[in-house]
C-alpha cells in the first residue's frame, strides 16, 4: 500500500508541475552528435529503469510464463512485440510532434499543459483512493 500511495502522490505532483508549466518560447536546436548521445542515454535509462523490469516480470507471471526452457519462444515473441509496439509508438509520436510543433501557439501549449496536467492529477487521485479504499474482488 505504501508504494501505491507514493506512486499516487508522484502522479499528483507531476500533474501539478505540468499544469503550472509555462510553455517554452523557442525550441533548442540539436546537432547530429547530440541526437546520438540523447538516444543512447535514453535507451540505457529505459533499460535500467526498475519499473520496466518489474513490468516485464509482472507481465510474464500474469501470463503464466516461466523461465523454463519451453517458455523461451513465448517470452521472446512477447518481448519482441512490446519492443516493436514501443518503437512504432515513438516514431508516430515524434513524427507528429516534429510536424506540429511550429504550428502550436503559446496559448495552445498552455491549454495542452492544463488538460494533460489535470488528467494526470485525476489519475493520481484515483490511484490514491484505490490504495486507501481497495475494492474487494
Amino acid at each position: 500500500m505504501l508504494i501505491r500511495l507514493i506512486g499516487a502522490f508522484c502522479l499528483i505532483f507531476i500533474g501539478l508541475r505540468i499544469f503550472l508549466a509555462k510553455p517554452e518560447e523557442k525550441s533548442c536546436a540539436v546537432s547530429g552528435g547530440d541526437l546520438a548521445h540523447i538516444y543512447v542515454s535514453t535507451l540505457v535509462l529505459t533499460l535500467i529503469n526498475p519499473i520496466t523490469v518489474l513490468f516485464f516480470v509482472a507481465l510474464f507471471s500474469s501470463l503464466g510464463l516461466s523461465l523454463a526452457q519451453q517458455a523461451y519462444p513465448s517470452i521472446a515473441l512477447l518481448t519482441s512485440g512490446v519492443f516493436v509496439g514501443a518503437v512504432l509508438w515513438w516514431f508516430l509520436l515524434t513524427g507528429a510532434v516534429s510536424r506540429l510543433h511550429r504550428r502550436l501557439s503559446q496559448d495552445t501549449m498552455r491549454w495542452l499543459n492544463r488538460v494533460s496536467g489535470t488528467i494526470i492529477m485525476v489519475l493520481g487521485v484515483l490511484a490514491f483512493l484505490s490504495a486507501v479504499y481497495p475494492i474487494p474482488i
